[in-house]
């Protein structure tokens, strides 16, 4: 039984007709996601050949980018996924810069007390906060709460005690 995808066909899907490179047995192959997008950051940043191969790979740029915009929650578990993978202090900055950031610019008020949550209990989630930018939103609530997140502030949803049952 095929699932249902929750979001668009990203432009590299809809117009260049490669089918769905993103996805194995109807579901999405976060595997190859993971491992594609490596090597299209790897090789932008290469040699002038190796900057023509990654032109072959930037469908995944679009993956990730059309899940940031219509599939947030799933967005956030790719992002997860690929930050477990990387090795570099580069990579987590380039996944900050583009993937993080257009999903809190985005969808910031969905995904804020799960990033919260993640920023208090993974330091690698945290570096990778550091390299998030504002997007000119700098006085929204959303991102003052991504500041005190990076800063490995407590979330408020955490500090809160648990209330006893009445009669308790």
């Amino acid at each position: 039984m095929s699932e249902e995808v929750p979001w668009p066909a990203c432009f590299a899907c809809k117009y260049e007709g490669r089918g769905r490179p993103c996805f194995q047995n109807d579901r999405l192959d976060t595997p190859r996601l993971v491992r594609t997008w490596r090597e299209y950051q790897r090789l932008s940043a290469g040699s002038r050949d190796e900057r023509k191969r990654a032109d072959d790979l930037f469908w995944v740029w679009e993956c990730y980018d059309t899940l940031a915009h219509h599939a947030p929650e799933k967005a956030l578990e790719l992002i997860c996924d690929t930050l477990d993978a990387v090795d570099s202090d580069k990579e987590i900055g380039l996944l900050a810069a583009g993937p993080m950031e257009d999903l809190i610019a985005g969808h910031g008020e969905s995904v804020i007390d799960e990033v919260e949550r993640l920023a208090w209990s993974d330091l690698k989630f945290r570096q990778m906060l550091l390299g998030v930018w504002s997007q000119g939103n700098d006085d929204s609530e959303v991102w003052q709460r991504v500041l005190r997140a990076r800063a490995g502030k407590r979330p408020e949803s955490l500090s809160r005690k648990p209330t006893k049952p009445h009669g308790a």
